[in-house]
């Protein structure tokens, strides 16, 4: 994994520094899809993903309706309020 997202020392996800969208690849997108996996298990409106670390349009309608139950502007693109409220809605759960 790219230092700076998960060291695997049980420390929650690091921003990449860089927003995640459409076309975005690698180990940041796949944290994002199992994050939002298991969030969809609570909250049954987002849909479940192929963690493959692809950013494709199945993760853009996971995002915008994270991003819509949530209250957050709904354009599908994690920057940093959005990955930091996925970590801290997945964490908590």
């Amino acid at each position: 994994l790219k230092e700076g997202i998960d060291a695997g020392s049980g420390s929650p996800p690091v921003y990449p520094g860089e927003a995640l969208r459409v076309g975005s690849r690698g180990d940041a997108v796949r944290i994002m899809q199992n994050s939002l996996n298991a969030i969809g298990r609570i909250y049954t409106g987002i849909p479940v993903l192929l963690a493959d670390g692809i950013y494709g349009t199945a993760t853009d309608n996971a995002v915008r309706t994270f991003q819509r139950l949530f209250g957050m502007d709904a354009d599908g693109v994690i920057r940093r309020a959005t990955w930091n409220r996925i970590v801290s809605v997945s964490d908590s759960l």
